[in-house]
């Protein structure tokens, strides 16, 4: 059995690769994909739907970055490695998230492990960082035994200490962060920057549809992936799986059931023989009418898999039923059963997108623009004007990037901000991009911040304004609209 201190080494420690290209600290938007796994291969495949993530890149040693850093979460990692270098067991209290501190014994025991690792370690530079929703990863070059190594470090907002904190990995707490899930999955994948110094980014993909994976409207935690309705001639995808799907009914209607278990990848259909044969004939009989009652909807491509929306025919209120298709080796199409729980089962069978699969347009709310069509959707078009607003920024940097709207509306909750760059010109009624948002000033209790009438009098006894040290805590919503006026 590994040491703590061994076990601790592995969860820091990546894969040795060269110098990552540098750049200034300038944030973009990128996209990388998300990492799917097939029952009959068992590799990684890197599919067409992506992640937004927003991606940093810095020059220069660990010495010019602790003189540069600019951002809360810098300076939050900054505050952890000066925590584990000096061995300071409080300043890594002060450093590290709730979640984290959660356990005492714990932590004390990690934390001695991060004390003697960091004796052994030469601290040589941060290289980049990626952000999403609240969470920011750096990845950090460091030399170890004559070689160059990455180690992550993870930190997250915390909203009870109202300040960016460090865990010791993705989702320390929230096994359901997808976010995180598909960012751990790339990141250790062939085509991720433990592997690579080329990190390979979404490329050359026409997306039609955004999933909302984390709690802000903002891009960065979002999945992009397109899909068409099922009745869609011109698109092979759909009609590839339509027409597999319809060979699996027919088989089962004329009794030729062989060609029904022919439908499955080879494990499914070993599962479903022994199954079948092994049920009653009524409960057979539920199993034929249920699939040869259901209907294909919607379609999604997220290569290797084919996602397959259905509704049972003749029935006017039913949940929609989810189908995977999986290309194998043959670039046949093939039904695979995947477990409860898996990350595609988190994205695609989530109640918002099993609700937007039944409406009378199937996901259209979550429609995005579509390449060459000459249609906008104008919500889509605020989304990405807001992109760079993170939790965490003081009202100083969010002033940089908004301006406060006018007319009535909230003082620190509920503020309603413009996007001064949105493309208002192309909007009816000269509209502009709208993001609600709210702050939170620095100093005030719980119990103030939480009380209406408290807050009221607490914003009143200090200015009645917002200070240029308030923090974003919350991103309401992205939309468009007219200003307003006092």
């Amino acid at each position: 059995m590994r040491s703590l201190s061994a076990v601790i080494m592995a969860t820091f420690i990546l894969n040795a690769v060269p110098v990552l290209a540098q750049e200034n600290h300038e944030e973009k938007l990128v996209k990388i994909p998300l990492v799917v796994t097939t029952t009959f291969g068992g590799k990684p495949v890197m599919s067409p739907a992506c992640l937004g993530i927003k991606e940093r890149r810095y020059n220069g040693d660990w010495g010019n970055f602790t003189k540069t850093a600019q951002t809360a979460p810098e300076k939050a990692l900054i505050a952890t490695i000066q925590a584990m270098q000096g061995k300071d067991l409080e300043e890594l209290k002060a450093a590290s998230h709730t979640d984290f501190l959660a356990n005492p014994k714990q932590f004390e025991e990690q934390a001695k492990a991060f004390f003697s690792q960091f004796q052994i370690f030469e601290l040589d530079s941060v290289n980049a960082s990626f952000s999403y929703d609240d969470m920011v990863v750096f990845l950090i070059k460091i030399k170890y035994k004559g070689r160059a190594d990455f180690i992550r470090f993870v930190l997250r907002h915390d909203a009870v200490q109202n300040k960016y904190g460090f865990l010791t990995g993705f989702s320390n707490k929230d096994p359901n962060d997808l976010p995180g899930i598909i960012a751990r999955d790339w990141f250790v994948s062939p085509w991720g920057p433990a592997k690579t110094t080329a990190f390979s980014y979404c490329e050359g993909h026409e997306f039609t549809h955004r999933f909302l994976l984390g709690s802000q409207a903002d891009q960065s935690a979002s999945l992009f992936v397109s899909g068409t309705r099922a009745a869609d001639k011109d698109d092979p995808v759909s009609q590839k799986a339509v027409a597999a799907l319809t060979r699996m009914q027919a088989g089962l209607t004329s009794g030729r059931f062989e060609e029904y278990y022919d439908g499955y990848t080879d494990k499914d259909k070993k599962d479903y023989q022994d199954w079948f044969l092994k049920e009653t004939e009524p409960s057979r009989k539920q199993h034929v009418d249920y699939f040869v009652s259901l209907n294909p909807v919607f379609v999604f491509n997220v290569y290797p898999f084919v996602i397959v929306y259905t509704k049972r025919t003749g029935f006017a209120v039913d949940p929609m039923n989810v189908l995977y298709f999986v290309q194998n080796s043959d670039g046949q199409l093939k039904l695979q059963g995947l477990s409860m729980g898996s990350t595609l089962d988190r994205i695609f069978k989530s109640k918002d997108a099993l609700k937007a699969a039944g409406g009378k347009e199937p996901f259209e709310q979550f429609q995005i623009n579509r390449l060459g069509s000459g249609s906008t959707d104008k919500k889509a078009e605020c989304v990405q004007e807001a992109q760079l607003l993170k939790i965490g920024m003081l009202r100083s940097e969010v002033d940089k990037i908004t301006w406060a709207d006018g007319g009535l509306m909230g003082i620190i909750k509920n503020e309603r901000r413009i996007v001064p760059d949105s493309p208002m010109s192309s909007f009816p009624n000269k509209e502009y991009c709208m993001v609600d948002v709210d702050f939170r000033p620095k100093g005030i209790s719980e119990e103030a911040y939480a009380d209406p009438n408290k807050l009221s009098a607490w914003i009143s006894a200090h200015g009645g304004n917002g200070s240029p040290d308030d923090v974003l805590v919350k991103i309401i919503k992205t939309y468009k609209s007219r200003q307003h006026y006092n």
